[in-house]
């Protein structure tokens, strides 16, 4: 059965993922070790199911999670997805000597 849209948040929101707009849809990215960004969005509606169809997409392209039991075994445990995030620097924190 795929997931709410409240699943997915609290999914984002325990795996490393950051808020980075909350506009028409709650907006987040994961910076992962190599550099790449993964990107997702929730909807706001948090107590609809998420279609099969979409889920099924937002899984493997943009969780890039194996299967669903990994995402409820992510989910439950609380517990950091493989592709480990890196902090972000913001340029205020930078040497000036760079």
């Amino acid at each position: 059965m795929p997931p709410k849209f409240k699943d997915l948040k609290n999914f984002c929101e325990k795996n490393g993922w950051e808020l980075t707009r909350d506009s028409d849809h709650f907006y987040y990215r994961k910076i992962l070790n190599n550099g790449e960004i993964l990107r997702t969005k929730v909807s706001h509606s948090l107590s609809k199911e998420i279609p099969n169809h979409i889920w099924m997409l937002i899984l493997k392209k943009q969780l890039r999670l194996s299967s669903e039991e990994e995402f409820w075994s992510l989910l439950k445990k609380k517990q950091k997805h493989g592709n480990q995030s890196v902090p972000l620097v913001h340029s205020s924190t930078l040497s000036s000597s760079l």
